[in-house]
């Protein structure tokens, strides 16, 4: 079985630190709690430990040793904070104090590598230790501070073939938040961080728009990335027939997001956690990775009566490998192409490019997904509830939906929905 390794990069400013407290004459009176006295806080006991990384934003074996890198964290901004999230005073790591004066009471630090951008061409890492309380006179125990990846880091890649059929006016955007990156070089596009808006679910959109092999392309597709991950950007061609880029206009573009959760650490004083392993199919877009389509509630293979006030027809459609086209063929006894062209419909059609038949299709029309709600997505609604109480107008027949996915690395499967009417 195929594996691929990521290791996580734990960057622990310190193992178990003891904190030596030495009282001073000098206190304060407070109206709550009585007389609080000012004590040395040794932060050079907690944070004096030399550090190791080891870059696994990239895929690697356990054994590879080589990436093992020195991190130089002087320019790292060291944050003391009271409990309630008062600021008490900030550091650069080189020019962290040995002892700080503080009053007694209760307090946490927050490391991190830098003050983060919305989009930046480096990493943010940030870690903040448990709250610890500070007494005259008494030793506190201090946990590691370990600092995690925050960013969600993007990396662009454009397939071989696709890049030899674009013109000089592409245009990759990526938007997060307040952050928006444009691309227009191709010819070597760099990593880039974002500045997660959420922890988790943050909603990227992608938009790629230029000319492709003689045809304009302006393609938008939304995608959800967690703090901390890596998310792969793939613009590959779909594969489209001669017939579908003349109708369309467009010659065929199709997104391909991995977002792999790589927990992204950096290990200190001489120790890395053990790598995570993430498995994959020996023999990607096989048996579970093939496009389903399936009745909600029913047996899609089956006829299905149509009372004459309708009933709740859901077809739940899902392509792992995402959405390249969804065809729809309506072959019926009473709806006739003339029926159909009578109201501005044809008896086939691709919701994928429905073309001239969006409105109709879509929002507004009969509620359809079109375009981009079907491109690059893995997972349709095919609701045909407010059309069945229609069937009924023409009398009794037998209408078939039949149903045809294309994924977008050419697997196929069809179904045909079929409804009688009385």
């Amino acid at each position: 079985m195929k594996k691929i390794f990521y290791t996580l990069i734990v960057l622990i400013l310190s193992s178990l630190s003891v904190i030596s407290c030495k009282s001073e004459k000098i206190s304060f009176e407070d109206n709550n709690e009585g007389t609080k006295e000012i004590v040395d806080l040794n932060l050079r006991s907690i944070l004096g430990q030399d550090l190791i990384t080891v870059d696994t934003s990239v895929e690697t074996r356990v054994d590879d040793a080589s990436r093992a890198t020195n991190v130089d964290i002087s320019s790292y901004i060291v944050v003391l904070y009271q409990s309630d999230d008062k600021l008490v005073q900030q550091w650069t790591y080189s020019e962290l104090p040995e002892l700080v004066s503080v009053l007694e009471g209760d307090y946490y630090l927050l490391v991190k590598s830098h003050e983060q951008l919305p989009l930046d061409t480096k990493a943010y890492y940030e870690g903040k230790s448990e709250v610890f309380s500070v007494k005259a006179g008494a030793i506190t125990e201090v946990k590691p501070i370990t600092c995690k990846m925050r960013s969600i880091k993007v990396v662009v890649t454009i397939d071989q073939t696709l890049l030899g059929l674009l013109g000089n006016d592409i245009e990759i955007e990526m938007s997060l938040g307040e952050a928006l990156l444009k691309i227009t070089d191709i010819s070597n596009i760099p990593i880039y961080y974002f500045a997660p808006v959420t922890d988790t679910d943050n909603i990227f959109n992608i938009t790629f728009k230029g000319t492709v092999d003689g045809y304009y392309e302006n393609h938008t597709q939304p995608e959800t990335a967690n703090a901390g991950s890596l998310l792969k950007v793939d613009f590959t061609l779909k594969n489209v027939s001669d017939e579908e880029i003349v109708a369309s206009g467009t010659a065929g573009i199709s997104i391909k997001v991995n977002e792999t959760v790589t927990n992204i650490e950096t290990g200190g004083n001489v120790k890395v956690d053990d790598e995570v392993i993430y498995e994959e199919p020996e023999n990607p877009g096989e048996e579970d990775t093939k496009p389903t389509i399936v009745g909600r509630g029913f047996n899609i293979d089956e006829p299905q009566n149509v009372p004459k006030d309708g009933f709740e027809c859901i077809v739940d459609i899902t392509a792992a490998n995402r959405f390249a086209n969804l065809y729809v063929t309506i072959d019926s006894e009473t709806l006739t192409a003339d029926v159909l062209e009578s109201v501005g419909l044809v008896n086939s059609f691709d919701l994928a490019y429905p073309g001239d038949l969006g409105p109709k299709l879509g929002e507004g029309g009969l509620g359809f997904p079109v375009g981009d709600q079907v491109i690059g997505q893995k997972n349709l609604v095919f609701n045909i509830t407010a059309f069945t109480p229609l069937l009924n107008i023409y009398g009794a027949a037998t209408h078939k939906f039949i149903i045809r996915v294309v994924d977008q690395t050419g697997v196929e499967l069809e179904k045909t929905l079929t409804l009688i009417t009385e």
